[in-house]
């Protein structure tokens, strides 16, 4: 079976060099392209600090962990190449959102604030909150201190699947930026007489990483549209 050809942008931030090292042994995938701001990405057949000019080189799908800004550069990129994307950046605007849908009109497009099946799982659980009456909800979020956005995109989406199934607006996301937490989410059920938790802690960045890498392998194949976790989570489920 042929490797996926993978692109790898933003390979010196943070979850660039996890997914880079869980490339190096990984024998579903090549690494053919890594875009960096400086130095070098060993797995990489090629290192450049731009996607202008690598329109010849064969690929079959990019993932972006780059930033916010330079996304848009990749979107034109992949919808000009018919090649799927995947991305995890968190912190859009909604012009940038609303990006990813349009090109998710012509190509497959798997976008997740968080990579990992166990906040898909989470999300899943909350189904049995539209059950239950005579709660008041609230979700806690904490990330290392140099994380940007704040909330987290994560604890954005679980608020989003919450009132979803609840049917009902609640306050917003409380969050805590402090030392190098990786990433904590809870949601909190609270009754007069009880309360209900159900939680999430990345131990590593290398389950977001993995996780990546499943969704790359995932959207390969697949008709133009927007995928995430959840669709990964339904299908093994």
């Amino acid at each position: 079976m042929a490797k996926i050809k993978v692109a790898v942008i933003g390979a010196s931030g943070r979850m660039g060099q996890e997914i880079c090292e869980k490339l190096i042994n990984n024998k579903k995938f090549e690494a053919t392209l890594a875009i960096l701001r400086s130095g070098e990405a060993p797995p990489f057949k090629v290192n450049s600090k731009s996607l202008s000019g690598k329109e010849k080189i064969k690929l079959d799908v990019v993932v972006d962990y780059s930033t916010p800004e330079f996304l848009v550069e990749t979107i034109q990129f992949c919808v000009a190449q018919r090649i799927p994307l995947v991305t995890g950046i968190t912190g859009l605007s909604k012009e940038q959102l609303k990006a990813l849908e349009a090109a998710a009109k012509k190509i497959p497009v798997f976008y997740s604030a968080n990579m990992s099946v166990g906040v898909a799982a989470m999300k899943a659980a909350m189904e049995i909150f539209s059950k239950i009456s005579g709660f008041d909800f609230q979700i806690i979020e904490s990330h290392h201190r140099n994380k940007k956005d704040k909330p987290s995109g994560t604890a954005l989406a679980l608020q989003a699947e919450l009132e979803k199934v609840t049917n009902k607006k609640w306050p917003g996301p409380i969050s805590y930026r402090v030392g190098g937490v990786i990433g904590e989410h809870e949601v909190v059920a609270a009754s007069a007489g009880e309360i209900i938790r159900i939680s999430h802690e990345a131990l590593s960045r290398g389950i977001f990483a993995e996780g990546s890498l499943r969704a790359a392998e995932f959207v390969c194949g697949k008709k133009p549209g927007m995928y995430n976790m959840t669709h990964i989570f339904l299908e093994n489920n």
